[in-house]
């Protein structure tokens, strides 16, 4: 049962359908499919713009990198953790084979341990919580497809969840939230230099999906 006094409604928006022209309506077609077969011949490498004509795909669809860091931020929304939210999405072949977000260990009540983040650390919630990434790496069915795939984090891996990375055989973390600079978050990087993992911070675009709550 439910015990959460509290229900919160979720809205994913893609920020394109508000924003799309200076944040205008979305353009009528203005030009016949003649006209736009006529541009694409006399122009090199011409693509027709969104709503030239209908027999045209739409080309202000979201990339990869914005469809699986989407679904990074979209587990965020899983996490009980008052302070901080994490998600976590890991891909190989543009396929999903890992999702988690940072909670508390299986099968406990997630009232039995601390959430606070201050204060002696058994009394905080560092000592109980799993992280985004090790969850993710954990829900992965088949732990061979870990080898070579790629991790998409809404904040940048620390040195444990690096540790944990590095041991699947993950070749490349794609963060956001920018890199922080405490001890543990430049030992994680300097591992993953030492192991030659790619490690990149995400590309905001005009387009993103963004997840309101």
């Amino acid at each position: 049962m439910n015990t959460d006094p509290t229900i919160n409604s979720i809205c994913i928006m893609n920020i394109s359908k508000l924003n799309y022209n200076g944040g205008g309506p979305m353009r009528k077609a203005k030009m016949s499919k003649a006209q736009v077969d006529k541009k694409a011949k006399t122009k090199k490498g011409y693509k027709p713009e969104v709503s030239l004509h209908p027999d045209y795909p739409r080309n202000d669809y979201i990339n990869w990198n914005q469809f699986f860091m989407g679904v990074a931020r979209l587990a965020s929304l899983r996490s009980k953790d008052p302070s901080t939210q994490v998600g976590c999405c890991i891909v190989k072949n543009s396929k999903i084979i890992g999702v988690g977000y940072n909670g508390m260990v299986n099968g406990v009540d997630n009232y039995e341990f601390p959430w606070g983040n201050k204060g002696k650390f058994t009394e905080t919630k560092y000592a109980y919580v799993v992280h985004a990434e090790l969850n993710a790496i954990l829900n992965t069915a088949n732990p061979e497809l870990l080898k070579g795939a790629t991790l998409y984090c809404t904040l940048p891996p620390c040195n444990e969840c690096a540790k944990a990375i590095i041991q699947a055989g993950i070749k490349s973390v794609i963060y956001t939230g920018g890199w922080r600079e405490e001890d543990y978050h430049d030992v994680a990087r300097r591992m993953f230099d030492a192991v030659g993992i790619d490690l990149a911070e995400y590309k905001e675009y005009k387009n993103d999906i963004r997840v309101l709550r």
